[in-house]
């Protein structure tokens, strides 16, 4: 016997709250013709009456009443996935979890988020600081929902798009000081741009030379501050540990340092499209 759909469950629903199946049909926004069709249908495949009409109009039999207590049951049900299913397409009703560099937090991603509070000022983000090969983990996990980071990437299943790039980086040691050991990096964690340390510095030309490492340039300013060597950083890079710190500049490295931002390709939702667009448009204004 075919079960009932949500469409008969609302045809009892509204027949039991009207008492009428002219203003029933009028609520549905279907004829009345059709709303009987509907009704003798459903009484046929249950074998038994659902409502008694009379001249005062109709009345629920009881099997009509035991059917609409379970009809309001599984519309508020339908009703309620349909709301959570629309809410996690639209990226309410949960964080939005959102991974970044320091480098890039110096580019496009305070306008980029900028943009999308004013889009969606009641939805909420977690940021989270981490390398790049750090945040494509993240991501390939699911543990991220969008990244801003540095190609290239080494993990599949990612769309990105390049929203920054920067040519003839300037790297500098900081602090410099007796200490000559240099901070340096994961091999699977590095920051793109120490890739090129070990040509591009006499002092860093073996990794032997690495005392102590670092996930993050803050990671490695942390570590030079307290003593443990010198922390290899951009020029650029502003943060209080280095403020006041004596620094030497090394020549610009030979490198394009990029910024991209990237999301899964199997995560079609349209809020994070939106999100995903709005950085690309930062880029473009900057």
């Amino acid at each position: 016997m075919p079960a009932l759909d949500l469409a008969d469950y609302r045809a009892i629903v509204a027949i039991f709250t009207h008492r009428h199946f002219g203003r029933a049909a009028e609520h549905l926004g279907v004829s009345q013709p059709s709303l009987t069709s509907r009704l003798k249908r459903m009484e046929a495949r249950m074998g038994a009456r659902f409502f008694e009409r009379d001249r005062k109009g109709v009345e629920p039999t009881a099997v009509g009443l035991a059917l609409f207590d379970s009809a309001q049951d599984v519309l508020l049900s339908a009703e309620t996935a349909e709301r959570a299913a629309r809410d996690a397409a639209e990226g309410r009703g949960h964080i939005i979890r959102v991974g970044f560099t320091q480098i890039s937090a110096q580019t496009v991603l305070v306008d980029a988020l900028s943009a999308f509070r004013m889009r969606h000022p009641k939805l909420r983000l977690r940021l989270t600081e981490a390398s790049s090969a750090q945040l494509e983990r993240g991501l390939e996990a699911r543990a991220m929902d969008i990244a801003f980071l540095h190609p290239p990437t080494h993990v599949t299943g990612l769309r990105q798009k390049i929203i920054h790039e920067t040519s003839g980086v300037r790297l500098q040691l900081c602090p410099e000081g007796a200490n000559a050991s240099v901070i340096g990096y994961p091999n699977a964690d590095a920051p793109v741009l120490m890739t090129a340390l070990a040509e591009e510095l006499d002092d860093v030309a073996a990794s032997e030379n690495f005392t102590s490492v670092a996930d993050t340039v803050l990671g490695a300013i942390v570590l030079s501050r307290a003593g443990y060597g010198q922390a290899v950083t951009p020029q650029d890079y502003q943060h209080p540990l280095v403020a006041d710190a004596p620094r030497r500049t090394e020549a610009p490295v030979d490198l394009i340092l990029q910024t991209a931002v990237a999301v899964r390709t199997t995560d079609r939702r349209p809020v994070m499209t939106e999100l995903f667009g709005l950085a690309t448009q930062a880029a473009r204004a900057t």
